[in-house]
């Protein structure tokens, strides 16, 4: 086999999410394993908010969870976003955006209300961008929904080892569906898709653990 080309993750994210991000990294250097017998370069940068530094070719991770706290017109939001990641974008970068799980332990309170109206308008400015711009949105929101926040002991904060477990499944899914041809051939990917298994797994899975889990205490 050739020399293989690094995958190259600049990840810019919340540090609730980082175990996600790396879990989801992992995953994809498993399945890559599984299929090609070789331990595929994956090189993994956590960078602080406001730190990125990225290449083309590389993915940039990007992070909406750390607009939850500030305090701007959402219309500010939205431009800053967008002349962001276009600039991203036409550098040649790949870029990912991870939406936010729509979970709020105080949603009956004013306060939580508003945090659920935020979270809903972050994540669907997130689709706006995936269409408007071209970039890759990993659906945390999604992929915890499928399994429920009580289940997995969490809400947006992903503060459970199985919320970023699940979160990092969908990370690789999405990670292995970008079309990364330049770093992988597109066979190999599908075959990575297939050994890492659907979304639609995941709950048996997480169920099959936490049942185990009650057995052994």
């Amino acid at each position: 086999m050739s020399a293989l080309t690094p995958i190259k993750i600049r990840a810019e994210v919340d540090v609730v999410e980082r175990p996600a991000v790396l879990f989801g990294a992992q995953k994809v250097a498993k399945a890559l394993r599984a299929v090609t017998g070789v331990d595929w370069p994956i090189e993994l940068t956590i960078c602080e908010m406001g730190g990125l530094s990225a290449a083309a070719g590389d993915i940039a991770v990007l992070s909406l969870l750390s607009e939850l706290g500030r305090e701007e017109p959402f219309e500010e939001t939205v431009a800053r976003w967008r002349s962001r990641t276009e600039r991203l974008v036409a550098d040649g970068v790949i870029v990912m955006l991870l939406t936010v799980f729509r979970a709020v332990s105080e949603r009956r309170t004013p306060q939580g209300q508003r945090l659920i109206e935020r979270i809903r308008r972050l994540d669907r400015m997130a689709l706006d961008l995936s269409h408007d711009v071209g970039v890759t949105v990993v659906d945390i929101d999604r992929a915890l929904a499928h399994v429920g926040g009580r289940v997995l002991g969490t809400d947006y904060r992903i503060s459970s080892r199985l919320a970023a477990d699940v979160a990092g499944h969908s990370f690789a899914l999405s990670l292995l569906s970008l079309g990364l041809d330049d770093n992988i051939p597109p066979a190999t990917q599908e075959r990575a898709r297939t050994h890492l298994g659907p979304l639609r797994e995941i709950d048996s899975v997480v169920r099959r653990r936490i049942a185990k889990a009650r057995q052994a205490a």
